[in-house]
């Protein structure tokens, strides 16, 4: 049986190719299409005039690279891991991973379907409008600082919800494993699953993707009972493991369609190669029994060029002084404009307390109930709002900051004047990090060089850690920023060497220091090689004198 698709042309993959059955129930909806007016990288276009990518482009990109990574996952599990498997567990994993490509494509399109306009901006805002306004946003303290995680679980459940979308999904499971000619053992956890789709209400279809291709973090939704098998459960929760890996983990799509289109965008000399990055992709099983993504041990450079990649993205685009500048002045402007006081200019939130269809029965909100509250919250939008107030001429300190961002004239260091006071404000760090609720930022009345970001900001970081970033500091805080975290840390990436064993890329953690002290990659890789021996820390202050010391010693020993 023949499964329809499209294809989009893109200027990063070329082709990108989508079942038909997606395309119609899933990405032509407005829900969806209204990602064609969200900006990747918010305002960063101020700095880099055609680094214009949207959400839309960037959520094919992923489904696409999804797919590619999953084929290879596949394959290279079959031809280099299988001794670590046992073999029929690896059969009805390796089969309904197959099976799951098109519903894995599901999860990469709408993976960031929540993000609403100007994309990150928004939720900073938001996090603005609730710990320093002291305004309440009903369910946003359970949400934390993650808000488009939380808006795309409403809107991705709502669409688990959906009759089209659920039979879709239905049958483009059975429709690929019969174009694939694969079956799973008779009377194996595998057979169960596939039967159990078959026969299943949407209900429990609907649970059952969301179990398999979402990150079930914090999540109170049950696997459906007929599944209550300890077998289907590993193998679902094994599926569901490996899928969430290459949606979010340290080498997952997103980051890897990302790099590459903000990269050429924004005219910047970044690369990696994406073919290379698929094909040494391989499920690896550790010793205490739970399947892994890794990579084999000759895509160790691999990781540390997608690494290098992204380290330059974000000290060269994403932290860009003035790209942080106008981000800055947006996030004010839309911290305003939800405030109460914002009159015929406000904004609206969606409601984040909307329960998930998934979850519980009853009357539940259906996606199109939904979808008005996100369609008005896209770039358009708001650029209409901020071009109204700047023609109509809205009173300071809201007027100066529309103005300042319309004409793009920001306020600069070199002039050292003092902005008028309650335009430019600053954080209550102290209280910001306990979490409490103060009052709107502090009238700032210091120079100009210590605000709007450049050259000194201050960053809270998801642990709610403030970092006090000063330009010699920036290459080490953007580390901590991408690295810093177990969750996020590419060291842990398992690599299966051929003598079958399991190691942990150590040596790539060398980098971390000599990041802040080189500008060169070659040097980087050569003296990384040798770090393990240098035994760098982070928090090393003597790590200048270590890399005088191992340098020294490569020399010696090249001598």
């Amino acid at each position: 049986m023949t499964i329809r698709v499209k294809q989009f042309r893109d200027v990063i993959h070329g082709n990108i190719i989508i079942p038909e059955l997606l395309v119609d129930t899933v990405v032509d909806r407005s829900i969806f299409q209204r990602m064609r007016w969200i900006n990747q990288t918010s305002a960063t276009y101020f700095v880099y005039p055609s680094l214009q990518g949207s959400r839309f482009q960037h959520s094919l990109g992923a489904a696409h690279v999804i797919g590619l990574a999953l084929d290879y996952l596949v394959t290279n599990t079959e031809l280099h891991t299988e001794k670590r498997f046992n073999p029929d567990e690896l059969h009805d994993l390796c089969f309904l991973l197959r099976a799951i490509r098109p519903w894995a494509q599901f999860g990469a399109l709408t993976h960031d379907i929540g993000h609403n306009a100007f994309s990150h901006v928004f939720e900073e805002s938001v996090h603005d409008l609730v710990y320093v306004l002291g305004q309440e946003v009903k369910g946003f303290k359970e949400s934390g600082q993650k808000l488009h995680e939380d808006y795309t679980g409403i809107i991705t459940s709502a669409m688990l919800g959906d009759e089209s979308i659920c039979t879709a999904l239905r049958e483009l499971f059975l429709k690929t494993t019969d174009a694939l000619g694969i079956s799973p053992r008779e009377g194996s956890p595998a057979e169960r699953i596939l039967e159990f789709i078959k026969k299943c209400t949407k209900e429990e279809l609907g649970r059952l993707v969301w179990h398999t291709v979402r990150n079930p973090r914090g999540s109170i939704i049950e696997i459906p009972k007929k599944l209550e098998d300890r077998k289907v459960r590993d193998l679902i929760e094994n599926t569901n493991t490996i899928v969430c890996s290459l949606l979010s983990g340290p080498l997952d799509v997103d980051r890897a369609d990302y790099i590459l289109r903000d990269a050429y965008l924004s005219g910047m000399n970044v690369h990696f190669d994406l073919d290379r990055y698929a094909a040494v992709l391989v499920l690896i099983k550790g010793s205490d029994g739970k399947v892994r993504v890794g990579v084999l041990e000759k895509g160790v450079s691999l990781l540390e060029s997608f690494m290098i990649a992204r380290f330059h993205m974000h000290r060269e685009v994403y932290g860009h002084k003035l790209s942080m500048v106008y981000n800055g002045i947006l996030r004010r402007i839309m911290t305003l404009l939800m405030a109460k006081t914002a009159g015929d200019f406000k904004i609206d939130l969606p409601p984040l307390d909307m329960p998930l269809i998934v979850d519980r029965a009853g009357q539940q909100p259906t996606l199109d109930d939904i979808e008005p509250y996100f369609l008005k919250l896209t770039d358009v939008q708001i650029l209409h709002r901020i071009t109204e107030m700047y023609r109509s001429g809205v009173p300071n300190p809201l007027g100066i900051l529309v103005k300042a961002f319309v004409e793009r004239k920001h306020y600069r260091p070199e002039e050292a004047n003092v902005p008028p006071k309650g335009i430019f404000l600053r954080y209550d760090t102290k209280r910001m990090v306990s979490g409490a609720t103060s009052n709107y930022f502090e009238e700032y009345e210091e120079k100009v060089d210590q605000v709007m970001c450049p050259p000194k900001y201050i960053r809270v970081s998801e642990e709610r850690e403030v970092l006090h970033c000063a330009k010699h500091k920036q290459d080490l805080i953007y580390w901590k920023h991408m690295f810093g975290t177990s969750s996020s840390d590419i060291s842990q990436v398992p690599v299966y060497q051929k003598s079958g064993m399991v190691v942990k890329v150590d040596h790539i953690t060398g980098l971390l220091p000599l990041l802040e002290a080189s500008r060169s990659v070659s040097i980087l890789l050569l003296v990384a090689k040798y770090a393990p021996s240098a035994n760098f820390k982070p928090t090393d202050e003597s790590w200048i004198a270590k890399l005088v010391e191992t340098m020294t010693s490569i020399t010696a020993g090249a001598a």
